[in-house]
């Protein structure tokens, strides 16, 4: 299954050229840093890409303070959503734009090295959220300020506090890192083959498809950490996508395969024909 070829359909070069800097510059780190978190050096390759999500924290915090300011609605009314707009902000515009690639412009390949992005936000979310349950360390502030972060301006402190649900910090978190530790990984394995198609000027014309030759590795390295939510999250990730191969590309692949042979058929009935032909004369 995953050695078969999917149907390709022409690439320009700037396209080709976009994919392979992104892949190098932005998937390729991220993904290391999700497999491997502690090593420095890693860390340091994954760093600028993932400083590009702090802005859109802080921005998704700043338009609904925006919002509250010119609705005139009191403060405490607005207090909650204002702490939840970071991270959701942060999780969603990545994901904006994988939806984007996919339906608006049917580039595959960027949707891909954007789902990395869009899976390293959901995992530093889980991060966040999970760290609720002992707020500490050095984080930013709407002015793009760094500050000592406590439990007075820890959102997902707040948040979790004021749902009286702070002992489920760890659980939340935990699922939400293994939702974006899978998504990271899909989204990387599916690059390295659309990308490497991409450099040939070809491109996937069936993004299920796609996703299904990163998600049999993710879910592979998911149960090689045997972490409870990954493992879950990529086996339901992989079910609907063998469903969709089973039941969308195998029959196209078997009638492909039936024409073929109808074809070598008829070039070997040609080929007798001709034969015969000379030995009647």
């Amino acid at each position: 299954m995953v050695g078969m070829s999917p149907q390709t359909e022409e690439v320009e070069g700037g396209y080709r050229f976009l994919s392979a800097v992104l892949f190098l510059l932005i998937a390729l780190p991220l993904a290391g840093y999700a497999v491997i978190p502690d090593n420095y050096y890693v860390y340091l390759l994954s760093y600028p890409p993932k400083i590009l999500l702090v802005p859109i924290h802080e921005l998704g915090h700043m338009l609904l303070i925006f919002f509250k300011d010119v609705s005139g609605l009191p403060y405490d009314y607005l207090d909650i959503p204002v702490r939840m707009a970071g991270s959701i902000f942060e999780m969603l515009v990545p994901l904006m734009f994988v939806f984007f690639f996919i339906f608006g412009s049917r580039r595959y390949a960027l949707a891909c090295l954007i789902l990395v992005i869009a899976g390293t936000a959901i995992t530093d979310s889980g991060a966040y959220i999970k760290s609720a349950s002992n707020p500490s360390g050095i984080g930013f502030n709407q002015f793009m300020e760094t500050t000592e972060v406590n439990s007075s301006n820890h959102d997902w402190y707040r948040v979790l506090d004021y749902y009286n649900a702070l002992d489920k910090a760890d659980f939340l978190g935990e699922l939400i890192i293994g939702l974006g530790f899978v998504l990271t990984m899909i989204g990387f394995f599916s690059s390295v083959f659309e990308v490497n198609l991409i450099l040939n000027y070809r491109q996937s014309s069936d993004f299920m498809l796609l996703i299904l030759y990163g998600s049999i590795p993710a879910a592979i390295l998911s149960i090689a950490y045997f972490k409870i939510f990954r493992v879950v999250v990529s086996i339901l990730i992989l079910i609907p996508l063998l469903i969709h191969f089973y039941t969308r590309i195998l029959p196209k692949l078997k009638d492909e395969v039936k024409e073929v042979d109808r074809e070598i058929e008829k070039d070997e009935e040609n080929a007798a024909k001709s034969v015969q032909t000379p030995k009647a004369q």
